[in-house]
């Protein structure tokens, strides 16, 4: 017999459908030897037409129900990258729960890229919500907790252009600010040491109007002092601003250079019998110490304390060798698999990337001891 609902063939006065689990309805008064008549009736090769014309119906409902699954979750996710390239990461991430929730067919070869876009939306929510507090804290005029605050968020947010640009305009009001206490400041010794020199010139007038000429001045000139030492706190402030302001750019630079040195030893283990991942982590690599290279060149040039001038050089001469390094890796990748090439060529193109890996790594250790020093 034929379920009533979803009209798979069942057998003979079997309760429920095996198929959707609809309860059949058993005629009592049928009769198997009617049915088995029938069926006797057909050939064998009807039989076998009609086997096949049910199965191409089954497999085209199951093919139909996955395939509405997989545009679901395709158009979903284009969805969510389209949000994520206007920085609306909230709705891409509920767009993205939205998809577990609806329990819907994932195709397995979409399944990695699907849970990586996760966790990276799940990241930009958190470093955009840490931005959005960071801003409000400018706004409110805490401008050295919004600096530390913006120093949370890590490169590999979405929109680390956008930090950088806010992290620069809020240096520039901290030292604006400064700026300005500077100036007050040294208007009120101005005015102090104008009104002290006037009060002497009236204590000419006797001994009297003198001492008490005297007296006011000395006040004066206390004043004076306490104006002056508030200076000289606000220009040690200033230095220590853009000391650390110089400290945590050469962090979170260091942190990148880090970074791409593990890229580039993880391309090197891979070595050349595995190709594509040794590629993967050289172009990532590359990627890394092409931006390193660009942020130690404008750091070096407009952000370093008298002193510290080295610091930017051994983080742009790093990045400069671990990219001579990478670069010969490829040319020893295509040395690899040219015949022609005999090993004693191929042993030194490796002996040369050694070399310029090596000293990256010297300058990424000067680097380092900088910051232990620093307390960093």
């Amino acid at each position: 017999m034929f379920c009533s609902n979803c009209g798979k063939k069942n057998r003979d006065r079997i309760k429920f459908c095996p198929s959707c689990g609809q309860e059949n309805v058993i005629n009592n008064t049928e009769s198997p030897v009617v049915v088995n008549s029938i069926v006797s009736k057909l050939k064998p090769k009807q039989i076998v037409w009609l086997l096949i014309v049910v199965a191409v119906v089954a497999l085209s409902f199951v093919s139909a129900r996955y395939y509405a699954d997989y545009v679901t979750v395709v158009d979903q996710i284009a969805s969510v990258k389209t949000l994520s390239a206007n920085s609306e990461f909230t709705e891409a991430a509920q767009l993205l729960t939205s998809i577990d929730e609806a329990a819907v067919w994932v195709a397995p070869w979409i399944e990695s890229d699907l849970e990586s876009l996760k966790a990276k939306i799940g990241q930009d929510v958190i470093e955009q919500t840490i931005l959005q507090e960071a801003l409000m804290l400018q706004e409110a005029g805490s401008l050295e907790e919004a600096r530390i605050k913006i120093g949370e968020i890590s490169t590999e947010y979405t929109d680390y252009a956008e930090v950088q640009v806010i992290s620069n305009q809020l240096q520039l009001e901290i030292e604006t600010a400064l700026r300005l206490d500077l100036e007050k400041n040294e208007a009120a010794t101005d005015a102090a040491e104008a009104k002290a020199d006037q009060e002497a010139a009236r204590a000419q007038a006797s001994a009297a109007t003198a001492r008490r000429a005297e007296q006011e001045r000395a006040a004066a000139n206390a004043s004076a002092s306490a104006a002056a030492r508030e200076r000289e706190q606000s220009e040690v402030l200033m230095v220590e601003q853009q000391a650390n302001a110089f400290v945590d750019e050469t962090v979170t630079i260091f942190n990148s250079l880090s970074s791409g040195s593990d890229e580039l030893i993880l391309a090197i283990d891979y070595g050349f019998e595995n190709v594509d991942d040794m590629l993967y982590h050289l172009n990532r690599a590359q990627t890394i110490f092409s931006d390193v290279e660009q942020r130690a060149s404008n750091f070096y040039e407009y952000r370093t304390p008298g002193g510290w001038e080295d610091v930017p050089s051994w983080l742009y001469s790093a990045s400069t060798n671990y990219q001579e390094s990478l670069s010969l890796l490829l040319d020893a990748g295509i040395a690899y698999y040219d015949s022609d090439t005999s090993s004693r060529e191929f042993s030194a193109i490796l002996d040369r990337a050694s070399e310029h890996f090596d000293t990256g790594l010297y300058f990424e250790r000067q680097v380092a001891n900088f910051l232990t020093e620093a307390g960093r």
